[in-house]
């Protein structure tokens, strides 16, 4: 069982109590193994859709998840695969991905379907998930190297 060397790297909660969770994989990068998961009270952990274009890309490794304001969309971040996954969990489906260096930190804003993004090269973004489109833009750059967690206050 491959399983053993899975760690959980960060979980979010949403408002009606649904988690979504972020691992790595510490074993060789070509196994095939579920980085992203979610999970409601009374039910199993299951995996989230994620093609394997897109998973063998990550290096075996998600640094952060949230979930937006709304609770329907979900985001994971992979810094070392530079990239950040969307999925609406409502539908239970994986809308794509961002590609972005080093981007880990994730954070909801007050606008559903909006989060905010930092990158360990000292850049914020903000993506918007509008009708299953993915929207980015740039907020700042900075000389501060954002680390992998980010809180909206």
């Amino acid at each position: 069982n491959i399983h053993h060397q899975c760690s959980i790297r960060h979980i979010d909660l949403s408002a009606d109590g649904e988690v979504v969770i972020a691992m790595q994989y510490q074993g060789h990068l070509a196994d095939d193994v579920p980085l992203v998961a979610h999970h409601r009270r009374g039910e199993a952990i299951r995996t989230l859709p994620l093609p394997e274009y897109v998973r063998s890309q990550l290096k075996q490794y998600c640094g952060s998840c949230c979930f937006d304001q709304s609770g329907r969309y979900a985001a994971v971040s992979a810094p070392r695969g530079n990239q950040v996954m969307f999925w609406d969990m409502r539908e239970q489906q994986f809308l794509g991905t961002v590609r972005l260096k080093d981007a880990c930190g994730l954070a909801a804003t007050t606008v559903a379907g909006l989060f905010a993004i930092s990158t360990g090269r000292g850049k914020t973004y903000r993506c918007s998930v509008r009708h299953g489109q993915l929207v980015t833009d740039v907020l700042s750059r900075s000389p501060f190297l954002w680390d992998n967690h980010l809180t909206r206050l």
